[in-house]
């Protein structure tokens, strides 16, 4: 009998166990199950200021290649994981949002304009203006841009990055004139060039203006401009603003580059040798006359004798004007800074632009300094 209850009482205790053991592993199974679900995100994006529905926005699951695009009523759909789900919502021209899932199946957005290149501030002639205000046609380049490119000419830095403004050399020395030219030439026999203003001061020419010391360069190009400076400026004003000083703590900046220039060798022309060229010479002679001959024996030698051209050394004449390897750099340090009564900002520059031809470059020393007192 005791044995018999020592039994069935061993059976209940397996039995329990065996039960628990069940229960923990449903539990995790169910607990792995919850964890992998993915849930379906539906909604509408709309525009923050007319609430119209924006069609082809991008619904990007945050971290992945996996969405999709709105329909023409700006509704969509996605399947994402319920957990840890970050949703990307961007358009061209609109702020990009991400909003976090957290288990929602329903998101609407609404998706806000960016107004950076609209409050935009360019100089119009007479002042300031935001570029949304502005109603002729003004072109900007800034100093951000400027100082992108290793140049040493104010006007090389505006060359094809303003449209409808023309930017040609009259040859290809380091310090060759540059021509400008707005809406191209309009007039025959007189002068085509545009107007330039530097910081307010009309001057002839902005090719001495070092890029390093120029804020922004703005291009006044219709016929409004000459309501502001009169008939001179019927071929377009050019306005430069060189940097102004800026009060607080004493900023030393510097910002140089040096480079290297060499004659390409896909532009060098393929030239004959001393042999090939005084045979080319002889046939041409032979071709002409016999006066031709005698005056080709005359320079040239007899023709037993041209075999000994082969032995002579040839000069190939570009690489002598073109094939030195120059050097071209520019240093520009500035000194700035001040109180709000009195500021103050000096800028020192040196351009060695050397140009790959022999004797043709130039040199280049400016001094920039404002002083602003209130």
């Amino acid at each position: 009998m005791v044995n018999s209850a020592r039994i069935n009482q061993n059976l209940r205790g397996l039995k329990f166990v065996r039960l628990a053991v069940f229960m923990i592993l449903a539990s995790f199974s169910f607990t792995l199950s919850a964890f992998s679900q993915n849930i379906t995100v539906s909604g509408k994006v709309t525009d923050a200021q007319t609430g119209e529905a924006l069609p082809g926005v991008n619904v990007v699951l945050k971290g992945t290649t996996q969405g999709t695009i709105t329909s023409i009523d700006g509704a969509y759909s996605i399947t994402v994981p319920a957990e840890n789900s970050v949703i990307s919502y961007s358009y061209v021209g609109y702020t990009t949002q991400e909003i976090p899932v957290d288990g929602k199946t329903e998101i609407n957005i609404e998706l806000k304009t960016e107004s950076t290149l609209m409050n935009e501030i360019v100089v119009v002639g007479y002042g300031t203006a935001k570029r949304q205000d502005l109603t002729g046609s003004i072109a900007t380049v800034s100093s951000a841009e400027i100082n992108k490119i290793p140049i040493t000419n104010a006007a090389e830095a505006i060359k094809g990055r303003l449209p409808g403004v023309n930017i040609t050399t009259t040859d290809g020395s380091p310090d060759a004139e540059v021509v400008i030219r707005v809406r191209g030439g309009g007039s025959v026999t007189q002068d085509n060039s545009p107007l330039f203003v530097v910081d307010g001061f009309i001057v002839s020419s902005i090719r001495d203006i070092p890029p390093s010391d120029i804020s922004s360069i703005t291009v006044l190009k219709d016929a409004a401009s000459t309501a502001i400076y009169g008939a001179q400026a019927a071929n377009g004003v050019i306005l430069v603003t060189t940097k102004n000083p800026t009060a607080g703590k004493t900023v030393v900046s510097y910002n140089g580059y040096a480079q290297f220039k060499t004659f390409p060798q896909e532009r060098k022309y393929q030239v004959l040798d001393p042999y090939d060229f005084v045979m080319m010479q002889y046939e041409y002679a032979i071709l002409r006359s016999e006066s031709d001959l005698s005056n080709f024996e005359r320079y040239f030698g007899k023709y037993d004798d041209l075999e000994l051209y082969k032995y002579k050394k040839p000069t190939d004449w570009q690489n002598e004007l073109f094939g030195q390897t120059q050097v071209s750099q520019s240093h520009n340090l500035s000194i700035s800074g001040g109180t709000e009564k009195t500021r103050i900002r000096l800028s020192l520059t040196n351009n060695n632009d050397d140009g790959i031809m022999v004797n043709n470059g130039y040199t280049r020393n400016a001094i920039n300094f404002k002083l602003d007192h209130n």
